[in-house]
């Protein structure tokens, strides 16, 4: 059975190796700050923003013409979008365009599915304003 047998001098060579975070602290008061905000104003603007989309069309969109693309909620509208963006980002947009993402059927390993579609806003910024998306 060698398979199973461990070596009991194994050395660990961890601490010989620098690693480097870059962790962002963010201070409390701004966090609490912000959720009491969102709750003020209705709490479900933390669920209008799910993410950014990060493709090739999208960033080319950003570096040219200063729009950024976001995967949102299927329920919402421009103007709940608008307040989501006002508030995390401080950052009035230009305007939004919103696009309805269809369900698709696939098939995979054999078996149908159905991928869920969704909805998808391209928000338009002024030519100063930037956005830092992570």
């Amino acid at each position: 059975m060698a398979l199973f047998k461990t070596k009991k001098n194994i050395s660990t060579k961890t601490e010989e190796i620098p690693r480097e975070v870059s962790i962002k602290k963010v201070e409390n008061k701004s966090v609490k700050k912000l959720i009491s905000t969102a709750k003020k104003q209705g709490g479900h603007l933390f669920s209008v923003l799910k993410y950014s989309r990060v493709t090739e069309k999208a960033t080319d969109l950003s570096r040219n013409h200063n729009a950024y693309v976001f995967e949102v909620d299927k329920n919402t509208n421009k103007r709940e979008i608008i307040k989501a963006i006002k508030m995390f980002y401080n950052i009035t947009p230009k305007k939004i365009r919103i696009v309805k993402i269809p369900s698709k059927n696939v098939i995979s390993r054999g078996k149908k599915g159905v991928k869920s579609g969704g909805k998808k806003a391209y928000v338009y910024l002024k030519k100063d304003d930037k956005l830092e998306i992570i």
